[in-house]
């Protein structure tokens, strides 16, 4: 649970603000194979897996 909400803050940091986090969070992304990242939220995989797209957006790594 402390885990989910972590990532929920970063998106919210990397995105912007909380309401560009909670569009991104329910918006099918490509870099996870077309999923909503909320949609693989229910395990460590999932969660580490949104945290990595996460990371490339705040850096700028489009592969």
């Amino acid at each position: 649970m402390l885990d989910t909400l972590k990532l929920y803050v970063e998106a919210g940091k990397v995105l912007g603000d909380r309401d560009s986090a909670q569009e991104w969070l329910h918006s099918e992304v490509r870099a996870l194979n077309g999923s909503q990242p909320i949609d693989i939220f229910d395990n460590f995989a999932g969660r580490e897996m949104v945290r990595d797209v996460l990371g490339k957006i705040e850096f700028g790594e489009f592969s």
